[in-house]
């Protein structure tokens, strides 16, 4: 990742890379068991058309955008957690030596990761960015 970018749009991408497929499952779930619902008891059991706009729209997109930020914290509850390292909180900012000697132990953290989130951004496309990718095994 880059310093540059917006704080908010790296939490927004490590949100949506933990918790969019539960996010995205909850959401269905309730659209479909609002739809169940109606198909039981009718249209008038709503009420109006106020409601189902609310049951049928809002409610689904509200649940949505709760799990998407906060689903890692109910999946929490069900199983163990992923663990996360983020270079900015593992590797020491202001102690230059204890900076390289973490630094030096990445290939060990890249090595035992089952997976990589590499967040992407405009000023890492150009000078040595590519060959960097390249060198890492990634396509460019």
């Amino acid at each position: 990742h880059t310093w540059t970018a917006d704080s908010w749009l790296k939490h927004a991408a490590i949100c949506l890379h933990l918790n969019f497929k539960l996010a995205l499952g909850i959401a269905i779930s309730a659209w479909i068991s609002v739809i169940g619902y109606i198909a039981i008891t009718g249209l008038t059991s709503w009420g109006g058309c106020h409601f189902l706009v609310v049951a049928g729209v809002y409610v689904p997109t509200l649940l949505f955008f709760l799990v998407v930020f906060y689903g890692h914290r109910l999946s929490s509850l069900l199983h163990e957690q992923p663990t996360v390292w983020l270079d900015k909180v593992c590797i020491h900012q202001t102690d230059e030596a204890m900076k390289a000697q973490q630094v030096k132990a990445l290939p060990v953290f890249v090595a035992r990761s089952r997976e990589m989130l590499v967040l992407w951004s405009q000023c890492c496309t150009g000078g040595y960015w590519p060959w960097a990718w390249k060198f890492l095994g990634f396509r460019v």
